[in-house]
């Protein structure tokens, strides 16, 4: 009798053990990453410094999705912020909104991340598309507004991909091709990958 008995006793210790560890593992599985808030999606990469955000405050942020914004997607936007700019090819919108606002479009259909938008340094200021007319290359440089951010560079990367077939665009040099263009996730890495997938080469600042 012992052994039945016994048998048994392991059996629903067994069968708890896998309830406990089905139970964590679901918990962990719950659990925002590092730096995400936890009512932000585990898809979605958030630029820290928004949560921290003063309310009533205005700021630019840089919104990648994974697929280009429809016009009613941008319209919804609109609604929600205090002012929007959508690139024309990236699938990428800059929007201006106090610091609740952006933290209010976590939840958006397809937001890959949220970047606040920074002014950059001199070498990462201009880009210079390069054509090859022939065999012969020509440069063209590409200035943005002033002061130069990581919006205005998406500008000049947007101008790139909308005129490349008609003036024949090769490849694009800039300060960002030779520091890597920063986190993958960054609106400056997605447009780079971007580039890079559509067979322009990304290379670093040539000569005037």
């Amino acid at each position: 009798m012992q052994g039945p008995m016994r048998f048994l006793s392991m059996l629903v210790m067994g069968a708890a053990a896998l309830v406990f560890l089905t139970h964590a593992r679901a918990q962990a599985a719950a659990m925002p990453r590092p730096g995400v808030a936890a009512s932000a999606p585990p898809n979605l990469t958030m630029d820290p410094a928004v949560w921290s955000l003063v309310s009533a405050t205005p700021h630019v942020a840089i919104l990648t999705f994974d697929h280009h914004p429809s016009a009613a997607e941008v319209v919804a936007i609109e609604a929600a912020v205090l002012a929007v700019h959508r690139y024309r090819t990236l699938p990428m919108v800059a929007v201006r909104g106090t610091g609740a606002q952006l933290r209010g479009l976590v939840g958006l259909p397809g937001l890959r991340s949220i970047f606040l938008n920074e002014d950059v340094e001199d070498e990462h200021s201009a880009l210079t598309a390069v054509t090859d007319r022939d065999h012969g290359s020509t440069a063209i440089r590409i200035d943005s507004a002033s002061p130069a951010s990581v919006a205005t560079m998406l500008e000049g990367l947007d101008w790139v991909f909308r005129n490349r077939a008609k003036y024949g665009i090769e490849a694009v040099a800039s300060g960002w091709a030779s520091s890597g263009g920063g986190s993958p996730e960054s609106p400056i890495g997605v447009a780079m990958k971007l580039a890079h997938d559509a067979g322009l080469a990304m290379v670093g600042e040539i000569a005037p």
